[in-house]
This record gives structure tokens, sequence and C-alpha cells, in this order.
């Protein structure tokens, strides 16, 4: 019987991807790849993608920084596990997991106008961000979200919990008071 542990759940999902893309993957998997995971426009903690793919140094590349830091930009996650992982057991971290596609005109919306505000920036020194590709994280999308479309948000706790969930465009206004109290 599966746990109903969130976290428990999340890594069960993540490991059986993980062994569908090493056991079913096609030709055209590593070009997939490097095209999916070469960082452009976000800032991943902990050094950016590994060879063979490019890097991007994070300007904001960990959760120990002194609380007196005002970010520079987002603090991005290659995954959820990462986030968790980079959470742990300090309750002073949240997680938030921003649902989107490269075909939602809200979501590049909310990226553009929300996500590069040196306002909102300003108040993520708590926050760990996690993207997901609903296009290509179908059963992730499905298992967290449901039916809902982007755009979208989970709120995790530091152990993976989810405890909010926000659908739909969000104004800068909007997601500082999130950020705020939230918490």
């Amino acid at each position: 019987m599966l746990s109903t542990h969130p976290v428990i759940r999340i890594s069960l999902i993540l490991i059986y991807f993980t062994l569908c893309q090493a056991c079913g993957a096609p030709d055209n998997a590593p070009e997939q790849a490097a095209q999916s995971n070469v960082a452009t426009d976000v800032n991943y903690i902990g050094g950016g993608t590994q060879a063979p793919y490019e890097t991007q140094e994070p300007e904001y590349n960990s959760p120990m920084i002194p609380d007196d830091h005002v970010p520079t930009a987002l603090a991005w996650a290659g995954s959820i596990r990462q986030a968790i992982s980079l959470a742990g057991s300090d309750r002073k971290y949240r997680i938030i997991v921003w649902f989107e596609n490269q075909n939602c005109a809200e979501c590049n919306q909310v990226r553009t106008d929300v996500f590069n505000d040196p306002d909102v920036i300003a108040e993520t020194r708590y926050w760990l961000f996690v993207k997901v590709d609903t296009d290509k994280e179908e059963d992730t999308t499905q298992y967290m979200l449901g039916n809902a479309d982007p755009p979208a948000m989970i709120f995790l706790d530091n152990n993976g919990n989810q405890y909010r969930e926000y659908n739909g465009v969000v104004t800068k206004e909007e997601f500082i008071t999130m950020l705020k109290t939230w918490r």
C-alpha cells in the first residue's frame, strides 16, 4: 500500500519518471533534454545544469544567505525534490511550484510582469521556486493540479506538504500579499 505522505508520493513519481526515461526514451531524447535543460531565463540554485548543458551561475545560490540579503532574482530549484531538500528542516523556507506552458499567454504575462518585478523579488528571500511545464510533465501536473489549467501555483511547506493552491493570473500586488502572508 502506497503512503499518503506527499513527499513520499512525489518521490515515487519522480523515481517512476526517471526509470521510464532511462528505459524507453526515444532516439531524440538527448536533443530534447539538451533543449529543455538549458539554463536561460531561470536562476538555478546550486550552480545550474551539469555538462554537456550550458551553465548559468546563480545570482541567489543558497537559502543560507543572511536574512538581510535582498534577492535580485527568484531562487529557482531544478526540481521539487531539490527544493524540498534545500528547504530542509528549517521552517524558514517555503516552496512555490509554478505551473506553466509555452502556449499560455497568461503564464508569460505573470512571468514577465510579476516574477521580474523588483518589489516582488525583494519579498522572495524566504521562498524557493520550481517551474513545471504542464506540456512536458503531464503526470506531475495531473497529480498535483488535477484538471486545473495554468497558470497555477502550489504552495508547499519545507517538508513538501501542500497547504495552498492558486489558479489563474496573479497581479504584482496580490503576489506580494501571498508572499508575505502565506509563509
